[in-house]
Protein backbone atom coordinates (compact mmCIF):
# COMPACT_ATOMS: atom_id res chain seq x y z
CA UNK A 1 0.00 0.00 0.00
CA UNK A 2 2.70 2.28 0.79
CA UNK A 3 3.12 2.79 -3.47
CA UNK A 4 -0.26 3.67 -3.66
CA UNK A 5 0.50 7.14 -4.34
CA UNK A 6 3.53 6.29 -6.67
CA UNK A 7 0.79 4.13 -8.44
CA UNK A 8 -1.73 7.46 -9.32
CA UNK A 9 0.73 9.70 -10.09
CA UNK A 10 2.05 7.43 -12.63
CA UNK A 11 -1.42 6.67 -13.91
CA UNK A 12 -1.55 6.08 -17.69
CA UNK A 13 1.54 6.86 -18.47
CA UNK A 14 2.59 3.71 -17.90
CA UNK A 15 -0.43 1.00 -17.48
CA UNK A 16 -3.22 1.17 -19.96
CA UNK A 17 -5.80 3.68 -17.64
CA UNK A 18 -5.47 5.91 -14.92
CA UNK A 19 -5.44 4.16 -11.65
CA UNK A 20 -8.37 3.32 -9.82
CA UNK A 21 -7.64 3.46 -6.30
CA UNK A 22 -10.23 1.26 -4.93
CA UNK A 23 -9.14 -1.32 -7.15
CA UNK A 24 -5.23 -0.65 -6.87
CA UNK A 25 -6.17 -1.34 -3.45
CA UNK A 26 -7.92 -4.05 -4.10
CA UNK A 27 -5.10 -5.59 -6.13
CA UNK A 28 -2.32 -4.81 -3.39
CA UNK A 29 -3.95 -6.62 -0.55
CA UNK A 30 -4.73 -10.11 -2.43
CA UNK A 31 -1.73 -12.04 -1.75
CA UNK A 32 -1.95 -14.08 -4.72
CA UNK A 33 -1.52 -10.31 -7.37
CA UNK A 34 2.15 -9.57 -7.46
CA UNK A 35 3.50 -6.04 -8.86
CA UNK A 36 7.06 -5.58 -9.49
CA UNK A 37 8.02 -2.17 -9.47
CA UNK A 38 11.24 -0.21 -10.90
CA UNK A 39 11.75 3.42 -9.62
CA UNK A 40 13.97 6.49 -10.79
CA UNK A 41 14.54 8.18 -7.27
CA UNK A 42 10.76 8.61 -6.03
CA UNK A 43 8.98 7.79 -9.42
CA UNK A 44 7.60 4.69 -11.04
CA UNK A 45 9.56 3.83 -14.47
CA UNK A 46 8.62 0.19 -14.74
CA UNK A 47 6.04 -2.11 -13.69
CA UNK A 48 5.45 -6.23 -14.45
CA UNK A 49 2.03 -7.75 -12.74
CA UNK A 50 0.68 -10.85 -12.49
CA UNK A 51 -1.28 -13.44 -10.53
CA UNK A 52 -0.23 -17.06 -9.38
CA UNK A 53 -2.85 -19.82 -8.95
CA UNK A 54 -3.58 -23.34 -8.41
CA UNK A 55 -5.83 -25.75 -10.51
CA UNK A 56 -6.93 -29.34 -9.07
CA UNK A 57 -4.94 -31.14 -11.05
CA UNK A 58 -1.82 -28.81 -11.69
CA UNK A 59 0.95 -27.43 -9.77
CA UNK A 60 0.46 -23.88 -8.86
CA UNK A 61 1.66 -21.69 -11.77
CA UNK A 62 2.27 -17.37 -12.38
CA UNK A 63 -0.11 -15.66 -15.28
CA UNK A 64 1.87 -12.47 -16.18
CA UNK A 65 -0.64 -10.01 -16.79
CA UNK A 66 1.43 -6.92 -18.10
CA UNK A 67 5.00 -5.70 -18.60
CA UNK A 68 5.19 -1.77 -19.22
CA UNK A 69 8.17 0.77 -19.23
CA UNK A 70 7.69 4.25 -19.77
CA UNK A 71 9.25 5.45 -22.84
CA UNK A 72 12.29 7.70 -22.10
CA UNK A 73 13.39 4.33 -19.97
CA UNK A 74 13.26 1.91 -22.55
CA UNK A 75 15.61 -0.37 -24.23
CA UNK A 76 17.65 -0.14 -20.92
CA UNK A 77 17.16 -3.46 -19.84
CA UNK A 78 14.45 -2.22 -17.58
CA UNK A 79 11.09 -4.43 -18.82
CA UNK A 80 13.77 -7.51 -18.92
CA UNK A 81 14.89 -7.19 -15.06
CA UNK A 82 11.38 -6.22 -13.50
CA UNK A 83 9.81 -9.71 -15.34
CA UNK A 84 12.80 -11.56 -14.18
CA UNK A 85 12.74 -10.63 -10.52
CA UNK A 86 8.57 -11.39 -11.11
CA UNK A 87 9.13 -14.94 -12.26
CA UNK A 88 11.94 -15.66 -9.89
CA UNK A 89 9.87 -14.44 -6.88
CA UNK A 90 7.47 -16.69 -8.55
CA UNK A 91 9.40 -19.59 -7.48
CA UNK A 92 9.44 -18.00 -4.10
CA UNK A 93 5.53 -18.87 -3.83
CA UNK A 94 5.78 -22.60 -5.08
CA UNK A 95 5.10 -22.08 -8.53
CA UNK A 96 6.64 -25.64 -10.17
CA UNK A 97 4.91 -25.17 -13.44
CA UNK A 98 6.80 -21.84 -13.99
CA UNK A 99 5.19 -18.60 -15.49
CA UNK A 100 3.48 -17.54 -18.59
CA UNK A 101 2.24 -14.76 -21.13
CA UNK A 102 0.78 -13.76 -24.26
CA UNK A 103 1.18 -10.82 -26.47
CA UNK A 104 0.43 -10.11 -30.16
CA UNK A 105 2.91 -11.71 -32.82
CA UNK A 106 3.26 -8.24 -33.81
CA UNK A 107 4.52 -6.52 -30.79
CA UNK A 108 8.37 -6.92 -31.00
CA UNK A 109 9.42 -5.20 -28.11
CA UNK A 110 7.35 -7.26 -25.96
CA UNK A 111 8.78 -10.53 -27.46
CA UNK A 112 12.64 -8.56 -26.98
CA UNK A 113 11.89 -8.54 -23.55
CA UNK A 114 10.43 -12.46 -22.58
CA UNK A 115 13.21 -13.65 -24.68
CA UNK A 116 16.10 -11.39 -23.03
CA UNK A 117 14.16 -12.48 -19.54
CA UNK A 118 14.86 -16.34 -20.64
CA UNK A 119 11.17 -17.08 -22.05
CA UNK A 120 10.93 -19.23 -24.73
CA UNK A 121 8.16 -19.36 -27.54
CA UNK A 122 5.97 -22.11 -27.52
CA UNK A 123 5.86 -22.77 -30.98
CA UNK A 124 2.04 -24.19 -30.69
CA UNK A 125 -0.93 -22.58 -32.34
CA UNK A 126 -2.87 -20.51 -29.51
CA UNK A 127 -5.92 -19.32 -29.43
CA UNK A 128 -6.96 -16.35 -27.37
CA UNK A 129 -11.62 -15.69 -26.84
CA UNK A 130 -12.29 -12.76 -24.95
CA UNK A 131 -16.24 -12.56 -23.17
CA UNK A 132 -17.50 -9.57 -22.63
Amino acid sequence: MEDLGALTQVGAALFDHDIKTDMAEEFLKDPRHHLMLAFAEDNIIGMASGFHYVHPDKEAELFINEVGVLPSFQNMGIGRKILKALVDHSKTLGCKRGAWVLTDSGNSAAKKAYEAAGGRLDEGDILMYNFD
